[in-house]
């Protein structure tokens, strides 16, 4: 019989060998920034072109801080949270090595952001809001740092994506968490439609640990439920789906766009109170 969780002897879905925040941060030279969100903060700024100090930016779960630190040698005024310390302690070398500021690099400790009220202009959040859990103390915390009037940008995939992003699978997290869940699951480890971690594990332990995963650090949302949390945060949503940066014409972009099935959606938000 299928379990929820992993049992002890395994390891967790975190430590497959594709997932690079578990290994120190070398180098920002190859480093993207998601065109979306580039052209969202090249908007603010020209928006307040008239400010004397750069804009106070706040990237939650920045993991090893490559956005962080590639705003900060580009000039902005920008900070990373993460709640996992071993990501903070994988970038903090290359911070020193490279002389920007440490101290940009921080820990989220009891669900809250450790910065004053009022700090930021904008926050910024790419593949996070798929992995709260109290989505509810998430956003209170962002309305809490950020000023009257910040702008937000947010990146995460949606309830109806077709493949969810991180086992690869198609539409598993359609189905409810528990044994249907992870029936489908090790249907799509046994077929090859999802990704081809931990080889070495049977077919039944590599399903406990890709399912343990699913349901204990993915929470898929309907918009509704994300617009109506962010509203009593004081926040004004708008939402908008965009096709990945590598997919090319207009009808699949197009096509992209509008179903939600294939692309991130992509949230803006204002602080409105």
């Amino acid at each position: 019989m299928l379990t929820s969780s992993a049992s002890p002897r395994l390891p967790p879905f975190s430590e497959h060998p594709g997932h690079s925040k578990r290994i120190g941060l070398a180098s920002i030279a190859n480093y993207h920034v998601e065109s979306g969100l580039w052209g969202f903060l090249r908007e603010v700024a020209d928006n307040r072109a008239t400010r004397q100090t750069p804009l106070r930016i706040l990237d939650i779960g920045c993991g090893r801080g490559e956005l962080t630190a590639w705003l900060l040698t580009k000039g902005w005024d920008a900070w990373g949270v993460d709640v996992e310390a071993q990501y903070i302690a994988n970038g903090l070398p290359y911070f020193d090595r490279t002389g920007l500021p440490a101290d940009r690099l921080r820990i989220i400790e009891d669900n809250s952001l450790p910065f004053d009220t009022a700090f930021f202009d904008v926050v910024v959040s790419n593949q996070v809001l798929e992995h709260v859990a109290d989505l509810s103390t998430f956003t209170a915390g962002i309305g809490r740092v950020s000023k009257h009037g910040a702008a937000g940008y947010h990146i995460y995939p949606g309830r109806r994506i077709l493949i969810e992003p991180h086992l690869r699978a198609p539409l598993v997290h359609w189905i409810p968490k528990g044994r249907a869940r992870r029936l489908a699951i090790m249907a799509t480890i046994a077929t090859g439609a999802s990704v081809d971690y931990f080889p070495g594990y049977s077919l039944r332990e590599r399903t406990q640990i890709h399912a343990a995963y699913s349901e204990q650090n993915t929470f898929y949302r309907s918009r509704r439920e994300i617009a109506t949390t962010f509203a009593k945060a004081g926040m004004i949503c708008e939402f908008r789906v965009r096709a990945p940066d590598e997919l090319r014409g207009q009808v699949r972009r197009f096509a992209a766009e509008r179903s939600g099935l294939f692309g991130m959606t992509h949230l803006r938000t204002v602080v409105d109170s």
